[in-house]
């Protein structure tokens, strides 16, 4: 059986943080980490990728004291990485409770639904959240609904969301910029093209020069004087892909 090979310098380096963490883990048993301990601990069994150890952390921290947002959401992650799924769930449940439109959840919780094969349970709920919500929070629902659409397979509901937030959202260029990068997914560049030009019109001006659009276009392979040229022509989208 064969070993492998580590740097002398290396393998010291790689001993004094195990004797680190051995410490910091030594000190919360005892009850006398710091928050700052506990915080370094948990980075550090994050980035050796031990799991089921910075979810016992979190838990035992949990126990003590209140999680802020971002820890419980990583909590919920620890859970389903490490098979939990129903636990997950129920931690991402009080979130929405207290955050019903928090969007790192409702991704997460989506995550977890296709594992379990409920994605169609996820979406609709979703969905029904977007249509309860007030008209400044819809947007953002509704561009998550349709990433997620898009996610499980369903790119014609992902591009009838984009095509009624468009709609909806006049002055707002992202359900057009996202359906563009659809577009571009499944090789139609006339639609992107043209879809860009609008996106850089609503975020710039008619004739204006806009940076993330030009990026955006030469990313995908297209010229920024082709799309400026589609919009002196007054080339404008089939009815399928019209806001």
């Amino acid at each position: 059986m064969t070993t492998s090979y580590r740097p002398p310098v290396q393998a010291n380096r790689q001993a004094a943080i195990d004797r680190h963490v051995s410490t910091l883990i030594d000190k919360i048993k005892l009850g006398e980490a710091t928050g700052l301990e506990r915080r370094e601990l948990l980075e550090r069994l994050l980035v050796q990728g031990e799991w089921q150890a910075a979810q016992r952390l979190l838990e035992q921290t949990a126990a003590e004291e209140r999680l802020p947002l971002n820890l419980t959401l990583l909590m919920a992650d620890l859970k389903r990485r490490n098979g939990d799924l129903v636990g997950a769930d129920q931690t991402l449940v009080q979130v929405l409770q207290l955050h019903p439109k928090q969007k790192d959840a409702l991704r997460l919780q989506i995550a977890i639904h296709q594992q379990q094969g409920k994605e169609k349970d996820a979406l609709n709920d979703l969905e029904n959240r977007m249509k309860e919500a007030p008209q400044s929070q819809k947007i953002d629902l509704g561009l998550l609904l349709a990433d997620l659409q898009h996610l499980v397979g369903d790119s014609d509901g992902a591009a009838q969301v984009y095509l009624k937030l468009a709609s909806e959202f006049p002055q707002d260029a992202r359900p057009l910029m996202a359906l563009a990068l659809l577009r571009q997914q499944e090789g139609k560049p006339n639609d992107v093209q043209i879809l860009l030009n609008k996106a850089r019109v609503r975020r710039a001006g008619e004739g204006q020069k806009d940076e993330v659009i030009d990026a955006l276009a030469a990313r995908w392979g297209l010229a920024a004087a082709r799309i400026k040229a589609l919009s002196s022509a007054g080339v404008r989208p089939d009815r399928s892909d019209k806001p």
